[in-house]
């Protein structure tokens, strides 16, 4: 699956609760990112699986992450 640094505090802009994915990550995966691709969100001490998601107004990139498979990397 496919691991994208995010900044999980872009969820508070999207009222459906979505993650920004950095413009740079999908530009740099436009060869294989494509609506509804299983992928895994991370930063520094988080980590979930998230549905990539197209948005035609914002002309860009977001995933809904699976609230189910949070996982917290800063604990042993």
């Amino acid at each position: 699956m496919i691991r994208i640094a995010v900044d999980f505090n872009t969820m508070t802009m999207d009222p459906q609760e979505r993650v920004w994915i950095p413009v740079r990550a999908a530009q740099q995966l436009a060869h294989c990112l494509k609506p509804g691709l299983s992928i895994v969100l991370y930063d520094e001490s988080l980590e979930v699986e998230a549905v990539a998601e197209y948005d035609e107004v914002d002309e860009g990139w977001w995933a809904r992450p699976d609230q189910a498979t949070y996982r917290d990397l800063a604990s042993p």
